[in-house]
This record gives C-alpha cells, sequence and structure tokens, in this order.
C-alpha cells in the first residue's frame, strides 16, 4: 500500500508548509525542522518494518513485494484504459449513495464560491487531491480503494450542508436556515436507509454475502474450515489454490505456502511464472494433509493470456497425492450445497463454481516430477 500512503505523507508535508509559510515573517528554520520531523515520522514505520525483516531474514522477499512487484502490478492497465476504469468504479461505488456523492460534489464548488477561509480551503481541497491521487496507482480503481476518499467526501458533505444553511439564512433566518440544511441531509440519509433496509437490517448473513459477492467463496470458506479443523491438529499444515486466507483463519491452521492469494499469479506479468513455481515447491515440500483448490473465476481472475502453469500442476497433483474429500457447489442465486466424503460419488455439480477439499493420502513426500 506504500504508493497509496506516500500522497498523504506528501499531504502532511504541504499541510507544515502552508501553515509554517502563512506566518509574518516566516520562519524558515522552523519550517525547515518541522517538514523533516513529518518526513522522519513518516519514515519510522517504514525503517522499523525494514529491520524486523532483516531481523527474520526476508528483506529480500519484503523488497520484491514492496517494490519490485508492486512496479509491475501498477503497469498493467495502460493510460488509455484508465478514464473507461475510473468511471466503470465511480459507478459501482455511488450505485447506493449517488446523492451523498452528488451533495459532496456541491460542497467543493461552495467551498470556493461561499464564504471559506484560506486554511479551510486549501486543507480540503489538498485533502481531495491526495485523496483522488491515492486510488489510482494502477489505474484499478477497485471499489475499495475509494475507501480513501470517504474522509474528504464526508467533510464536502458538511461544507455542503454549512453551506447550503448560510444561503437559506438570507431569506429565512439562521435557525430556520439550519433546520433546512439539517432536514435536507436527513431526508437523505432516511431515503438511503429505506432503500437499502432489506440489505442493512434484515437480510441473513447468506444471502447478504450472495448478494453482494456473487460466487465468492466467503460463506463457504466458514464451513470447510470447520472441517478442517476438526480433522486436523494444529501442528498439520494446510494449503488454499486461491484467494481464500479467511479459510486460514477459521480453521486456526497454518498456510503451506507464503501465496495467501493467487491474483498475482495470473496477471499479466513478468513474475507470475516464477511466482507459480515458488508455490507449487512450497505445497509439495511442505506436502500439507489439507489441500483446498477454489474453482472460482473471482478467485484466480484467469485473463486469455495467463500462464495456466499452476492449474494444471493442481489437476495432476491431487489425483496423485490427494483424495476428495468435499465438494462445495456454490450457486451464485441459491443456497450453496456441500457434499463430504462417501457423499461425494453421488453427486452432480449444480454450478460452475466449485471449492475442492483434499485429504493427503500418505504423509511420504509426494511431487508430480513437473
Amino acid at each position: 500500500m506504500k504508493q497509496h500512503a506516500i500522497f498523504f505523507l506528501v499531504l502532511g508535508i504541504a499541510l507544515v508548509l502552508w501553515g509554517q509559510l502563512r506566518r509574518k515573517p516566516p520562519d524558515l528554520y522552523a519550517t525547515f525542522e518541522r517538514v523533516v520531523l513529518v518526513a522522519v515520522g513518516g519514515a519510522i514505520p517504514l525503517a522499523l518494518l525494514i529491520a524486523l525483516f532483516a531481523a527474520e531474514g526476508v528483506l529480500g522477499q519484503f523488497w520484491f513485494w514492496t517494490f519490485q512487484y508492486a512496479k509491475a502490478y501498477v503497469s498493467e492497465v495502460s493510460w488509455s484504459d484508465a478514464p473507461s476504469t475510473f468511471l466503470f468504479g465511480c459507478w459501482v461505488v455511488t450505485l447506493a449513495m449517488l446523492p451523498f456523492w452528488l451533495l459532496a460534489g456541491f460542497g467543493v464548488i461552495a467551498l470556493w464560491l461561499g464564504r471559506w477561509t484560506a486554511d479551510a480551503r486549501f486543507f480540503l481541497s489538498a485533502l481531495l487531491v491526495a485523496s483522488f491521487l491515492a486510488i489510482c496507482p494502477g489505474f484499478y480503481f477497485r471499489e475499495h480503494y475509494f475507501i480513501l476518499l470517504l474522509p474528504a467526501v464526508a467533510l464536502f458533505l458538511g461544507v455542503a450542508v454549512a453551506s447550503l444553511g448560510r444561503v437559506c439564512s438570507i431569506a429565512v433566518g439562521p435557525l430556520r436556515a439550519r433546520f433546512i440544511s439539517a432536514a435536507v441531509f436527513g431526508v437523505l440519509a432516511v431515503s438511503y436507509v429505506v432503500k437499502e433496509r432489506d440489505y442493512l437490517f434484515s437480510m441473513p448473513t447468506g444471502e447478504l454475502s450472495r448478494t453482494r459477492y456473487g460466487s465468492n467463496p466467503f460463506v463457504a470458506a466458514i464451513a470447510i474450515a470447520s472441517y478442517i479443523r476438526e480433522h486436523t491438529t494444529p501442528e498439520d499444515r494446510v494449503a488454499v489454490l486461491g484467494s481464500e486466507p479467511e479459510i486460514y483463519f477459521y480453521a486456526d491452521r497454518k498456510s503451506a505456502t507464503g501465496y495467501l492469494y493467487t491474483y498475482a499469479l495470473m496477471e499479466d506479468q513478468k513474475y507470475s511464472t516464477t511466482m507459480q513455481n515458488e508455490m507449487i515447491h512450497e505445497i509439495e515440500t511442505a506436502h500439507p494433509k489439507y489441500l483446498v483448490f477454489a474453482q472460482i473465476f473471482t478467485s484466480w481472475l484467469v485473463r486469455p493470456q495467463s500462464d495456466k502453469t499452476i492449474l494444471a500442476w493442481v489437476d495432476r497433483y491431487t489425483h496423485k497425492c490427494y483424495e476428495l474429500v468435499g465438494i462445495a457447489d456454490i450457486e451464485p442465486a441459491g443456497e450453496t450445497r456441500y457434499m463430504w466424503e462417501g457423499e461425494i460419488s453421488r453427486y452432480k455439480a449444480a454450478s460452475r463454481n466449485q471449492v475442492y477439499t483434499f485429504r493427503r493420502e500418505s504423509d511420504t513426500p509426494c511431487v508430480t516430477g513437473s
């Protein structure tokens, strides 16, 4: 996340410079001192992490994931694709709360047209710019990236409501104006709650997950992890082939591989094949007691140009070294069906989204020879 965080470090330095240089006369020494303090404060967590990773002997992996792979990751989406990706991201995040986003947009305009201090204008504008830039690295504009914008959006909502009150006070007086502006915000909030009342209050957890996340196996992960926890000891290792690290958490078992999600393995970047080979080697070396394979698009995000070596390896490895003991068949619009051990031979898949649970056949190390 360093690509996102760096913009807020720059924001902190910019705010220090703004505050210090507006003094009459400006104290250049004090300004330099405070800028250094902010920069050092931002660098301390990174320095501590580097020291910790060096002590653990994993500084090379830290450098790879934080800088080398990160560089490849943010280079996938082209500049020409950025506008359409951004617009799609905006459409997704504003589906349920578009009036609030529009009101915040009115707040941006009101900040510069209304009677606001220079300090307020600089701070809010700088925060908005930094927040926007923080969601831009890689031009992916995924929904959760927009969380970084929410503090700025909330503040501009406040500007909009306050500005509306100021305008109304000219006609109806300050007391009624406050009531009107508060009522406008209240109506928006109540309309959102009424519109999303099922989602917010009454929708069962499983249905909520399917409604929001489709075929992602978030609910199935709990049942799979429960089965693994009941059939293993704390010393047993587990491998999850897919992007479902929550299974390790629910099962309270350690991973046989350092790859806790597999999106990077399917990306069109120069390290993907090396990553796949490393994950294969780690799993074959550990030969975990249970192996979970998520045969779900959203758990891998396979592209036409993806290297599919590891997917072919999974098929060979599980057939040679493991026994199928569980199937979770996930229907996006229905219930997830679970089959365990003896029930599997009689089961016919109802969807294209399955999570398979395999049990190691022997304690003897088993490799595919690939």
